[in-house]
């Protein structure tokens, strides 16, 4: 765990307090009582679940860290330029496109599909819309639903190629 966790202890508590961190509650939860007790047992008595259950979920957390370490840094770096002044301000479009996936209110099942292909929209449609549709999991109600929020957000045409 200190491998995994090494990159991200100096900007730890902002991150985890800024709209770009990628951990669910839970995840941050886990990964706190880990650091604190060493052990589940303790967040899994607290939650009233098997260490088993709060073990899947602290995994899913680290692996989460370790594959997305990528975003963490650009969050670090977009920070320091922003701080210097150098960071120029975003379009709508591209507010739209980098947003992380949890604030489009997309349906649980939808979510859970993109978000094994990208964390923001941006990275899901520069990867392939082909691709999208060959996701399992994503059918023709995901693709309606994905098309109507671009529609929704004057980026149709994103999609439309």
């Amino acid at each position: 765990m200190n491998e995994v966790m090494r990159p991200y202890q100096i900007d730890w508590d902002d991150w985890i307090r800024s709209d770009n961190c990628f951990l669910s509650g839970r995840e941050l939860e886990a990964i706190r009582y880990y650091q604190l007790y060493r052990t589940h047992r303790v967040f899994a008595e607290e939650l009233h679940l098997s260490p088993s259950r709060i073990s899947v979920i602290f995994e899913k957390a680290i692996k989460k860290l370790r594959y997305r370490v990528h975003a963490f840094r650009q969050w670090v770096a977009d920070r320091v330029l922003e701080k210097a002044g150098l960071l120029p301000e975003l379009t709508e479009k591209e507010k739209f496109l980098q947003a992380p996936l949890h604030e489009h209110k997309l349906s649980t099942k939808l979510y859970n599909n993109l978000a094994l292909t990208g964390e923001n929209l941006e990275e899901i449609i520069a990867t392939g819309l082909d691709n999208i549709a060959e996701i399992k999991g994503i059918g023709k109600k995901s693709v309606k639903e994905l098309i109507a929020l671009f529609e929704k957000n004057n980026c149709f045409e994103l999609i439309n190629g």
